[in-house]
């Protein structure tokens, strides 16, 4: 497959990964910053992913993270982070859920995309700078193997 077919193809998962990680640490931060679960699931929003794909610097680190990581391995890491965010999505729209099951949701998405980044670590042994390298320093993923 020529490479540029092969950017073509696996670029579209890149830009997903990417723009949800940035929405989700958005998300986390409106959690943290004001507690409220509509600003929340606001940003988790599909439209506003796409919305977020679309900027010049999300599209760059794809197109950088594709040359980095094995289409397969992509969407692999595709389907893990989206039920990570999947979970997060169910406990803030669910009104049964107290502040403190959210707060425990909330660690668990952090938790759960740091195990994400550490098996792209372990594949790349490094995270490339962007959107991905602010999740790893910010929520301190190196370390976290879970898995």
């Amino acid at each position: 497959m020529p490479v540029a077919e092969f950017l073509t193809l696996a670029a579209p998962v890149a830009v997903s990964i990417i723009a949800t990680i940035k929405n989700g640490m958005e998300a986390i931060k409106a959690w943290y910053d004001i507690g409220d679960r509509q600003a929340v699931q606001r940003k988790l929003e599909q439209e506003h992913i796409e919305e977020t794909g679309s900027q010049p610097e999300v599209m760059q680190e794809a197109q950088l993270l594709v040359t980095l990581v094995p289409e397969d391995i992509l969407r692999n890491f595709q389907e893990r982070t989206e039920k990570c965010w999947t979970r997060y999505k169910n406990v803030l729209g669910s009104p049964g859920y107290l502040p403190e099951e959210v707060d425990e949701a909330t660690k668990a998405v952090i938790a759960c995309v740091c195990r994400e980044l550490n098996r792209l670590f372990e594949v790349n042994k490094n995270i490339p700078d962007g959107v991905l390298k602010n999740y790893w320093d910010n929520y301190s993923c190196f370390g976290k193997r879970t898995f």
